[in-house]
């Protein structure tokens, strides 16, 4: 979808497949616990405690990953059918 004017956040959407938010690096682990909370909320389960992790959300098996490589990437991805990505 794009990112914002100041290139501070970035929303890419491959629809029925996968969502992924990039942020600039944040300090410590609030990023993740926020991301964690978000899931939860959701999904009304419980927030993980390490990713990635796979959660079934509407009946649909999805994995979850927080990657702080270069950033803050946040990242819904659709599992196959078959289990794999």
């Amino acid at each position: 979808m794009g990112m914002t004017p100041d290139q501070k956040l970035g929303v890419q959407i491959k629809p029925a497949t996968e969502c992924v938010i990039t942020t600039p690096t944040q300090p410590g682990p609030a990023a993740a616990q926020q991301f964690g909370q978000a899931i939860a909320r959701a999904t009304g389960g419980r927030a993980p405690g390490r990713f990635p992790v796979a959660i079934v959300f509407n009946g649909q098996p999805f994995i979850f990953h927080h990657d702080r490589d270069g950033g803050e990437a946040f990242v819904m991805l659709k599992q196959g059918a078959s289990g794999k990505q």
